[in-house]
């Protein structure tokens, strides 16, 4: 996910800027870069909080559940022994 949410980010902040350009060449004022900054920020907020959310939640269910399924680790599966939880969660 980093990675496609890398080239998201560089888009929308091509695009506030871009926007910031237009309005400053229009208006005959400096680019107000301050604003492009919030305007993107608030653009990204939504998504980059989901995306962080269900990678949080996919870690910790792939971490905390999958010593109970005991599947999947094959020679290394003498660890599902040791129910070592995911250093995310607390109690």
């Amino acid at each position: 996910q980093g990675g496609c949410m890398a080239i998201e980010d560089g888009y929308q902040l091509a695009v506030e800027l871009e926007k910031a350009c237009k309005k400053s060449n229009e208006s005959k004022t400096p680019i107000d870069i301050v604003s492009a900054l919030k305007s993107y920020e608030r653009a990204r907020r939504l998504r980059v909080a989901v995306i962080h959310g269900l990678a949080r939640s996919a870690a910790v269910v792939a971490s905390t559940y999958k010593a109970y399924l005991g599947v999947g680790l094959g020679p290394l599966s003498f660890l599902t022994k040791f129910r070592i939880p995911h250093p995310g969660r607390v109690g």
